[in-house]
């Protein structure tokens, strides 16, 4: 199978913390603008897929691949869950109390770091996508970027319609990843479609973890409840929660990323426990 090789474009940002900093480069894999984001230093990291929403695929190839460091702050993100300590305001103060206090014993555990890979997700999914994304995308990043190798070591993630067509991903191929994360997914009319492809092939299913992050005031917030109780009635291994705010760029800035990142980091280095309680 022959890879095109990839072309750096630009380093864009390096952001510095107390413990590191988070470097930021957007590649041209097969043509299109992939944008990675990973820890400085040599690694390698688990690594995860990352798909943007509605509002950035309309814009554009390059809009869509930028998304989570230009409008979700995956960055600021990274940087706050590699400090010692979460603060409300790494949340963008919509995490606070009792649901702060859980997420910090969540981030005591450790956070070891991960390489996100973002590409140009379309707004609609094609099997050409699906196809660029395992054949093309996967092997580039395997080949070139400092991760480790394998389903044991990759999830895919996804907020809005990009979580949406994570899900659909996932639950296609179940066993390219260890993890499947969403936020605030569009996943209306999905469930039925998702619970119907565990019950054909349960055993394919059986190392992977879903985590289903929605907001009080997300549009959605029903339909992944839904969703969560389904899939966790066909057996799988499903983190369900619900924080303040909206469906919004604050939300995604805050519980969003950060979420994101615990998560997969949790089940991809092995520090989570298994657990289907919240957060």
């Amino acid at each position: 199978m022959r890879i095109l090789l990839s072309v750096t474009i630009a380093i864009s940002l390096i952001a510095t913390s107390a413990l590191g900093s988070v470097v930021v480069r957007e590649h041209k894999v097969g043509g299109k603008p992939v944008v990675v984001i990973q820890p400085a230093g040599p690694g390698p990291w688990p690594v995860v897929y990352a798909l943007s929403g509605l509002g950035e695929m309309v814009r554009g190839p390059r809009a869509a691949a930028w998304g989570w460091v230009e409008k979700y702050g995956l960055v600021p993100a990274a940087r706050a869950v590699t400090s010692k300590r979460l603060t409300s305001k790494a949340f963008h103060g919509l995490v606070t109390g009792k649901l702060l206090d859980a997420y910090r014993a969540r981030h005591a555990r450790g956070y070891a770091g991960l390489v996100i890979v973002c590409p140009a997700v379309p707004r609609k999914l094609t099997r050409a996508f699906k196809t660029y994304l395992l054949k093309r995308l996967i092997p580039w990043a395997e080949s070139t970027l400092p991760i480790k190798r394998g389903p044991r070591f990759r999830g895919i993630d996804g907020i809005s319609l990009g979580a949406r067509h994570a899900l659909r991903i996932g639950f296609e191929y179940p066993e390219k990843f260890r993890t499947l994360g969403t936020e605030q997914a569009a996943a209306n009319g999905l469930a039925g479609y998702l619970t119907g492809r565990v019950r054909k092939a349960p055993r394919s299913f059986q190392n992977l973890v879903v985590n289903l992050l929605t907001s009080r005031g997300d549009g959605y917030r029903k339909v992944v409840g839904r969703l969560a109780r389904a899939l966790k009635g066909v057996g799988l291994r499903v983190r369900y929660g619900v924080t303040p705010g909206g469906h919004n760029k604050r939300f995604a800035k805050g519980p969003g990323a950060i979420d994101m990142l615990l998560f997969h980091d949790g089940v991809l280095n092995g520090t989570a426990r298994l657990t289907t309680s919240y957060p």
